[in-house]
């Protein structure tokens, strides 16, 4: 063997190992991402049909909330402060608009419907109102841009 490649053989090694790990950090990084959008997509996704469903009945499915207020509770960690605020509020009107229906749900008298009735339509403005930003504000971290 040649001086030459007594020479070259710890620098391609070398390189070899550079190039191995660099692509176990990309993949380790790309599954990161993969992971974290994973759990993203499972707190927005309940969130959107919910409200796509809220405005289509006009009125809430108890089971579904529920769903909604765990996913938005459980999902603070996998948000920015941005997106984590539109949960918030989000997550306010819809216990709200169920406060509101179990309150309709209860009056005995037809007194104060129409009060708790306008408030109910008030509420449920605000969470469509809501549902018009989500995918400008939830667009950013719901992507996987350019992944090569």
């Amino acid at each position: 063997m040649s001086e030459a490649a007594k020479a070259a053989t710890p620098f391609v090694i070398g390189i070899l190992g550079f190039y191995i790990a660099w692509r176990q950090w990309s993949t380790a990084h790309h599954k990161l991402r993969l992971d974290l959008f994973d759990r993203r997509m499972s707190v927005y996704e309940p969130v959107a049909k919910f409200i796509a469903a809220l405005n289509e009945h006009r009125k809430i499915d108890v089971v579904a909330a529920q769903t909604v207020i765990e996913k938005i509770a459980g999902g603070q960690f996998y948000f920015d402060k941005r997106q984590m605020d539109l949960l918030r509020k989000i997550l306010v009107e819809v216990v709200a608009v169920q406060a509101i229906q179990l309150d309709l749900n209860q009056l005995q008298t037809q007194v104060d419907q129409p009060q708790w009735k306008e408030e109910l339509k008030s509420r449920i403005k605000s969470v469509q109102a809501l549902q018009y930003e989500m995918p400008a504000t939830f667009e950013p971290l719901l992507t996987f841009g350019k992944v090569t």
